[in-house]
């Protein structure tokens, strides 16, 4: 034997036979070890000997499989040294070819020794892999055969022997029987087998058990309803260990439903969880059926437990489908019918519509001479209704359009068919009887409007006598139909006024419309049209520089007024008259029963008498005119400013007032002013005021009046109030004549949202800490100035002791202090001052180049609206408000600048100077 160069024989087994037959159980030991021949020219301890097992597979004593192991061996008689393989009860698996070399001088020998296990014990029926059903008996199938000769049997566990006195279990010839599976009873078991002779074998076998689920149906089939030629899909989910296959069936078919063109069958797995889904591609009236979705796996496969079936109903519904709807018509005063047909499955409701109406006609329906009768039609492949709608006598208001509507659960569908009713003329389309015309009005007509069926022919009469193509002063267009009107014909009849036929063309006509059915005609009257007459006008506002009129045409015959004018003059000037027009433009928010137009004049002087003369137009002309005088009064004060912010401001805080912008009394408002104090309300029923929006009403005044000077505009904003207090706020409008009466109204603060740790002094800008280190910083500047005085007047305090101690004596120290006395004594008599200013709480901060400004309580702090605040809501007709309010003005200016932010704590603000108003006094603390 050689292999790979290795060398064959030098191997010696002595070993009683080869092949070496054994029985089961028995122990085996072999020796490997070198021929004489071979080993008597070597150092036996130089040979290395290794075993192999039948898979070739190297043997040591740490990884030996089966009970073989291996021992050195040390003998005589020719065999020195050598490798035995020992194998402690041979089993039936350890039959094979093992093989053994020895290594020496470069040199490797092999030889292979046969093993045969001959079995008296052996086992069958044992799978090494078996499983039981959750819930169910389950069986271990294993049989031990030892060929007629007793056996001794056990079964363990995890080593453990298992007994039938656990109840749990039984055993037979065959198997271990669990009487109730559990997931507990899932592992590795190993049966044992033992003959029972004097050479007693013994013999075991592994056996796997797997636990597994019988599946259940979770989600169960949903009675669904399909329409005919859409998609479909049936639902089902079952659970399982291990994960189900799920199989569609139709009833009464054993086949198992598969992917076709009409079908999908698909299943989503998560975990032990299956989701069957049948589509149906396109629905037939025939998959209408029950239908079954069954789970099954592997525990299902062996009969070991029930399949889980779910079944249910695939309704099929069919969309209504109209069938043999025709048009319809008749006679005026006659009968039609309108019938529509319709099957579907459920049978369709149908219902007619009148589609230029929207009249409903359903079953039951019987009025103005309509009825609706119903009727079966169904056939065995489908159910139907007829719906039939009966016009018992025809007008012309039933000519039209109608729209069948067939509606089951499945959908809808709808028809239009036309009812065609032929009748007389007739003049429901005519807007105007009354015409006007004149001279040097072109392409004047007399328009006849008739609405008939079929389309009628038009002649025309004036004085009972036939108006022809030849007469003159006449013509007669074709008549014309309109496209958006049905069967609505227009005939015109060109009349031509030239000044001098005014008795041939003025007066009434008749117009005559005939066909088939009937003739009708309408009279028609024509006109001399007119200029307008005089205007009606009255004041509405009036001042020193100008004045609103409102204007109203009086009745015309003829078009409509189109414009209005007005000339004005100084009565007894010599003046030419200046002219105004305007657009005759109605106003019907003012007044819907006399529609003004407004004419404003806006250029008059003040205290003087004007002469007004108001003409109206049309489009014959102007109109003669209304004369009217009037004289304008004196300059005056301004109009009282309307405030329009709400009752109950949404600040605690402060209140953002709004007004409206008053007359200004002939001459320019230059500013406005505030004033406002806490005031007390009337008590209604123990509270107040339930109603806000009525206002409130004053009772008591709490607090003296402030006022603030110098506002250019609304809104206008007051802050550091008190919350949930009432404030009387006032407004007051200025001009070169003075000051308005003020608008007025009470508003309340909102009430505090309380907040941890919150202040509730009024001083809320200073915190404790910034009071303690202002007193220390008052306290130094008095110790400053206290030890000047000493230093200089009677050389003593601490500034003396420093000098002596640096400068070496008191006259030293005093001549140095002395080049400075000036400066320093200056600046003690200033300091002094603001030690007492801050004593006083009127220390002064210094703004704008050290400008000094009073500082205000905190009911006088007031500032304007910030560009990042939401505004409130603007009232009807508010000037939309700036931003900013007016500045503090500068010194020696005269006009008040525009207002601005006041900066950080405390807020100031002063008011302007003018000619007739004094500067807001200083403000008390």
């Amino acid at each position: 034997m050689c292999a790979n160069g290795k060398k064959d024989g030098g191997i010696v087994f002595p070993f009683k036979s080869s092949p070496a037959t054994m029985k089961t159980g028995e122990d085996l030991s072999v020796i490997c070890t070198l021929s004489n021949d071979i080993s008597q020219d070597i150092n036996a301890a130089d040979v290395v000997y290794s075993w192999y097992d039948k898979n070739e597979n190297k043997i040591t004593n740490e990884n030996s499989n089966a009970g073989a192991y291996l021992r050195e061996f040390n003998g005589a008689g020719g065999y020195e040294r050598g490798l035995t393989l020992n194998i402690d009860g041979v089993d039936d698996d350890d039959s094979g070819v093992y093989k053994c070399t020895a290594e020496i001088n470069d040199n490797t020998y092999e030889g292979n020794f046969i093993l045969e296990v001959k079995a008296s014990l052996g086992f069958k029926n044992c799978e090494d892999s078996q499983f039981g059903v959750l819930g169910k008996q389950s069986k271990v199938l294993c049989t031990a055969d030892a060929e007629g000769i007793p056996v001794e049997t056990t079964w363990e566990r995890n080593g453990i022997p298992i007994s039938i006195k656990d109840g749990r279990y039984q055993f037979d010839e065959t198997a271990m029987i669990i009487m109730n599976t559990t997931n507990e009873d899932a592992g590795e078991y190993k049966f044992k087998a033992k003959t029972l002779t004097e050479d007693s074998q013994s013999k075991s076998v592994k056996i796997t058990f797997k636990v597994y689920i019988a599946p259940t149906i979770i989600s169960p089939i949903l009675q669904t309803t399909a329409i005919v030629g859409r998609k479909a899909q049936l639902f089902c989910k079952a659970i399982g260990q291990p994960a189900p296959e799920i199989e569609w069936r139709k009833e009464g078919s054993t086949n198992v439903l598969t992917t076709t063109d009409r079908f999908n069958v698909t299943t989503k797995t998560t975990g032990n969880e299956v989701q069957g889904i049948l589509e149906f591609m396109s629905v037939q009236k025939d998959d209408e059926a029950f239908y079954s979705c069954t789970a099954k796996n592997v525990a299902t496969d062996e009969n070991k437990a029930d399949e889980a079936v779910t079944k249910n109903k695939l309704i099929v519904q069919t969309p209504p489908k109209i069938v043999d709807t025709i048009d319809a018509s008749g006679t005026e005063g006659g009968a039609a019918s309108l019938v529509c047909q319709a099957f579907g499955d459920p049978p369709p409701v149908i219902v007619w519509y009148q589609e230029k109406t929207g009249q409903r006609f359903a079953l039951g329906y019987s009025e103005d001479g309509v009825t609706v009768t119903q009727e079966d039609i169904s056939t065995p492949e489908s159910p139907g209704t007829k719906l039939s709608l009966q016009f018992n006598s025809l007008t012309h208001d039933h000519a039209g359009d109608y729209k069948c509507e067939a509606k089951n659960s499945a959908d809808m569908s709808e028809k239009t068919v036309k009812l065609e009713v032929r009748y007389s003329p007739n003049f429901d389309a005519q807007d105007e009887t009354k015409f006007y015309t004149w001279i040097e009005a072109e392409n004047f007509y007399i328009p006849c409007v008739a609405t008939a069926n079929p389309e009628p022919l038009f002649e025309w009469f004036k004085n009972d006598k036939p108006i022809t193509a030849g007469d003159s002063f006449y013509s007669i267009s074709q008549p014309e139909n309109h496209e958006d009107k049905p069967h609505v014909t227009t005939s015109k009849l060109y009349v031509t006024y030239n000044g001098a036929n005014q008795d041939a063309v003025f007066g009434k006509y008749v117009c005559v419309a005939k066909n088939q059915v009937g003739i009708s005609n309408i009279t028609l009257d024509l006109m001399m049209a007119v200029a307008p007459g005089e205007p009606k006008v009255s004041v509405h506002l009036a001042d020193a520089r100008h004045i609103e009129f409102h204007v109203i045409a009086d009745k015309v015959d003829g078009p409509q007024v189109s414009h209005f004018k007005v000339t004005y003059t100084k009565e007894g000037g010599d003046q030419p008259p200046k002219e105004l027009m305007v657009e005759n433009e109605y106003r019907d928010y003012i007044d819907t029963d006399r529609r003004h137009t407004l004419l404003a004049v806006n250029d008059l002087a003040a205290s003087t008498r004007y002469a007004f003369t108001f003409f109206a137009k049309n489009e014959v002309g102007w109109g003669p005119g209304r004369q009217l005088t009037y004289s304008t009064p004196a300059i005056n004060v301004p109009g009282i400013p309307e405030i329009k912010s709400n009752y109950n401001s949404d600040y605690p805080d402060k209140i953002i007032v709004i007004w409206e912008k008053p007359s200004d009394g002939g001459a320019q408002i230059e500013k406005y002013s505030i004033k406002y104090q806490q005031v007390g309300v009337k008590k209604y029923n123990g509270s107040n005021n339930p109603n806000p929006s009525q206002g409130y009403e004053l009772e008591t005044k709490k607090t003296e009046e402030k006022e603030i000077d110098g506002i250019l505009q609304s809104p206008y904003r007051i802050t550091g109030l008190i919350p949930g207090a009432y404030y009387q706020v006032s407004v007051y409008a200025h001009n070169v004549k003075g000051k308005s009466v003020g608008g007025q109204r009470i508003i309340r603060t909102k009430e505090a949202e309380s907040a941890p740790g919150a202040s509730t002094g009024r001083n809320e800008g200073l915190s404790t800490g910034a009071i303690i280190g202002i007193a220390i910083g008052v306290f130094f500047v008095l110790f400053i100035i206290v030890d000047l005085t000493c230093y200089f007047k009677n050389k003593c305090g601490v500034l003396m002791s420093i000098r002596e101690k640096v400068g070496g004596g008191r006259e030293e120290g005093y001549a140095v202090a002395k080049t400075e006395d000036v400066e320093n004594l200056a600046k003690k008599d200033e300091l002094t001052e603001e030690v007492k200013a801050a004593e006083e709480g009127e220390l002064a901060e210094t703004i704008d180049d050290d400008k000094k400004a009073p500082l205000l309580s905190e009911e006088q702090k007031v500032d304007t609206i910030d560009e990042g605040e939401t505004k409130p809501e603007k009232p009807e007709g508010e000037l939309e408000p700036e931003d900013k309010e007016p500045a503090k003005p500068a010194e020696n200016n005269t006009e008040p600048p525009k207002q601005e932010e006041a900066p950080a704590e405390p807020e100031k603000t002063e008011a302007p100077a003018t000619e007739e108003t004094a500067p807001t006094e200083k403000p008390q603390e």
